[in-house]
């Protein structure tokens, strides 16, 4: 019973089954329906707009390929000038500690000399 009323219903309500009368009229809405599409399809062809669409998507890709590029060219200067920087920091750790390294061997040999006096007496 309830299949019956189920198949019943999808054939009363199904669309193609709306319109009264043949398909191919003017009075069909079906029908207008369907050309009114096929008429909106070709104006989309005459003025060529899925050329527009795919050129211009191929040129957002273009520009999304090149700021990529210029993003991986940013990030390959600052891991040199990182790398720059690092090599200038522990050449100045180095300097700085011979430096220190210079200046207690000055001070002991100082040291030395004022001792030698001192000792001598």
């Amino acid at each position: 019973m309830r299949g019956l009323i189920y198949s019943s219903s999808v054939l009363i309500a199904s669309p193609a089954l709306a319109a009264s009368g043949p398909f191919v009229s003017l009075r069909n809405t079906d029908f207008i329906v369907l050309l009114a599409f096929i008429a909106f399809i070709g104006v989309l062809v005459y003025f060529k707009v899925p050329s527009l669409i795919g050129g211009m998507l191929d040129k957002r890709a273009n520009t999304i390929r090149n700021e990529l590029d210029e993003a991986r060219n940013y990030v390959k200067k600052l891991k040199v000038s990182l790398q720059a920087m690092s090599g200038v920091r522990k050449k100045s750790k180095s300097k700085r500690h011979g430096s220190l390294k210079a200046r207690v061997k000055r001070l002991k040999l100082k040291l030395k000399k004022h001792e030698q006096p001192l000792t001598s007496r």
